[in-house]
């Protein structure tokens, strides 16, 4: 009994030490794939606009301003997104600055800073900081269903007095999904310096 019971122990063991290292490299493969999607999104929304925006968002996506009530489905944020983009030329430049992902694979989010450019490539009058949830839907892309935004300016509403795309009050606000550890994205464990990390929970 002793002898068996020895056994299981030793083969359950050697079952946790070959299963973590491959569900930290899952983690750390999830968090890159949602972070170059939230890079991805900057880029498609400098070139494309608000379409480009409107194209990563789930069809009931929300996006929570300080000026503005919940704005719930691509058609109520389009009418919003529209005077981010105003004057015609003005693009948007998202920075993220960090990814999580739940184990699950399914669910993480992002945040980083923004602003808003000219045509002519110079920094205008809008920025701040954003935080967006996103989940990963059945084909494997990600999608935005809720943004948070604050404004550093306090210029950025549709009314003139308002929010941008962007915040401060991410999920979490640094903290994992349920976790406040990290590994760092591909360099082993966390670098105090580096202010992406993924959060195994």
């Amino acid at each position: 009994m002793t002898k068996s019971f020895a056994l299981v122990c030793m083969l359950s063991a050697a079952g946790w030490l070959h299963a973590a290292p491959t569900a930290i490299a899952n983690a750390v493969d999830n968090r890159s794939t949602l972070f170059n999607a939230d890079e991805e999104l900057s880029a498609v929304t400098a070139s494309r606009g608000v379409e480009g925006y409107l194209s990563f968002l789930a069809d009931n996506a929300a996006l929570l301003t300080g000026d503005q009530p919940v704005l719930i489905g691509k058609k109520a944020i389009r009418q919003y997104a529209q005077n981010l983009f105003s004057p015609p030329g003005q693009s948007m430049v998202w920075t993220p600055l960090r990814a999580e992902v739940a184990s699950s694979g399914d669910l993480g989010y992002t945040w980083g800073t923004y602003e808003s450019k000219s045509a002519a490539g110079k920094p205008a009058a809008r920025h701040g900081k954003y935080s967006s949830i996103w989940k990963r839907q059945t084909g494997g892309e990600w999608q935005v269903v809720t943004t948070i935004l604050t404004s550093d300016s306090g210029a950025d509403a549709s009314s003139g007095s308002g929010q941008g795309i962007g915040s401060g009050q991410g999920i979490g606000s640094g903290q994992g999904i349920g976790s406040g550890q990290g590994i760092g994205a591909g360099q082993g464990l966390e670098d105090e310096e580096t202010p992406i990390e993924v959060v195994i929970v």
